[in-house]
């Protein structure tokens, strides 16, 4: 959540202050994508969602084999220095996937919460909130789902067809 927090400070003071740089630019998207494929992977080495028949265990999976194949093509963009462009859509699947990790980490950690703090955290044990978490595992794979189309779009198919469109000019 701190992770988090600061990516979205970092990136807000950076664009308010004019203080962008070019290996921010390459970077961030990076850095963005194995925090959360790094919590992603530690949730389903834990267990938390049961088997691998559990939904929620797929849903992470989907969620996982994109972000890779958009991070592979985020090292290969920065190996070329040609930054991923972000799209407003990959930021709002970046925050539902912050999201997603916070509730996670609520629901994994409320019977410590309730041990150290007492029944007033009692409610993040209901199945309510097993059922919230639920629901935001299907909104952040469908919404990578699309922004992983998008961000195909905006940086593989249209470069491509913008420079077979040049060198057809020529």
């Amino acid at each position: 959540i701190v992770a988090a927090v600061s990516d979205f400070l970092d990136g807000y003071l950076a664009r308010r202050w004019n203080e962008e740089s070019e290996f921010g630019r390459l970077t961030d998207p990076l850095a963005d994508k194995f925090l959360n494929i790094s919590v992603l992977f530690a949730f389903l080495n834990r267990g938390e969602f049961g088997s691998w028949h559990s939904t929620t265990t797929q849903l992470i999976w989907v969620i996982l084999v994109i972000e890779m194949l958009v991070a592979i093509y985020g090292i290969r963009a920065f190996y070329y220095k040609s930054p991923l462009k972000t799209t407003t859509i990959g930021k709002w699947k970046t925050m539902l996937q912050f999201l997603f990790v916070a509730l996670t980490l609520i629901m994994i950690e409320a019977p410590d919460m309730v041990d150290l703090w007492g029944s007033g955290f009692s409610c993040l044990e209901s199945d309510n909130v097993k059922l919230i978490v639920h629901i935001f595992a299907w909104l952040t794979a469908l919404m990578t789902v699309i922004s992983g189309i998008v961000n195909l779009r905006t940086n593989i198919l249209t470069p491509r067809r913008q420079g077979a469109a040049r060198r057809d000019e020529k």
